[in-house]
């Protein structure tokens, strides 16, 4: 019972870690986006 419960620990916390990675990949993205935007606009 109790590795089953470490195992569960371990499965949640690499779920957070996921959806923290995507959200700040989702951010560098956005700021990609609107630095190119911003400079093919200027130019």
């Amino acid at each position: 019972m109790e590795w089953i419960d470490f195992l569960k620990f371990i499965l949640i916390e690499d779920i957070k870690n996921l959806n923290f990675y995507l959200r700040i990949k989702q951010k560098d993205v956005y700021l990609i986006n609107n630095t190119y935007l911003y400079l093919n606009k200027k130019s």
